[in-house]
């Protein structure tokens, strides 16, 4: 009886082909991972589908785009060291957007909910680690300052350059180039000019 017989694989050393499993470019940018841990979404060749960079085991690396505050996966654990890849907001039912793209003059949520809360940004400017965001800067969220975590590609958010206002249990960070009075919540303190405006600052209903 004859048997069919097929040609063995090449074992030519620059045809690696047939020992090694390479991943579809396709789902490379796809948010679904392949590997455990979401790992073949580090380390992106393509500059185009890099979402940030930041360390990964103590390594400089990038993560895709797309699986960045991804509402499909947003149980997933943090790749990078200090958890900017999972650094997400929930501002809404329909809103789930990465913290670096709220209150940056571009509206991400059908119901604007990314712009409408944004009085307390400082009006000095920094670049945001999160790619495809202005590189000429953008104010910060007060409560983003020396909280321990780099917003600013070059860390500036955690150094004692930031304005203050105040002095002692008034100290704060101001979010313009002049002090002014201010209302004092357990949530941090509020410009009069925001006071009875309709928006909840203080948690309390007690403005």
């Amino acid at each position: 009886q004859n048997r069919t017989t097929k040609d063995p694989p090449s074992r030519n050393p620059a045809d690696n082909t047939a020992h090694t499993q390479h991943l579809p470019a396709t789902r490379v940018v796809d948010y679904r991972s392949i590997c455990i841990g979401y790992k073949d979404q580090t380390n992106c060749s393509d500059a185009a589908r890099v979402g940030l960079f930041c360390e990964i085991d103590g390594y400089m690396s990038s993560i895709a785009d797309q699986i960045i505050c991804n509402p499909r996966i947003r149980d997933r654990e943090s790749l990078c060291d200090d958890g900017l890849d999972t650094a997400c907001l929930e501002l809404s039912f329909s809103c789930y957007i990465h913290k670096h793209r709220f209150c940056d003059g571009v509206q991400d949520c059908g119901d604007g909910m990314d712009e409408l809360t944004c009085s307390d940004v400082t009006y000095k400017k920094c670049a945001r680690r999160l790619k495809k965001m202005s590189s000429e800067g953008i104010g910060v969220p007060l409560n983003w300052i020396g909280d321990g975590l780099n917003d600013c590609i070059d860390g500036e958010d955690e150094t004692g350059i930031w304005p203050t206002c105040g002095f002692g249990t008034t100290q704060r960070y101001s979010s313009s180039e002049f002090c002014s009075e201010v209302y004092n919540c357990h949530t941090g303190f509020v410009e009069f000019s925001d006071l009875c405006d309709g928006i909840d600052s203080c948690g309390n209903e007690n403005e």
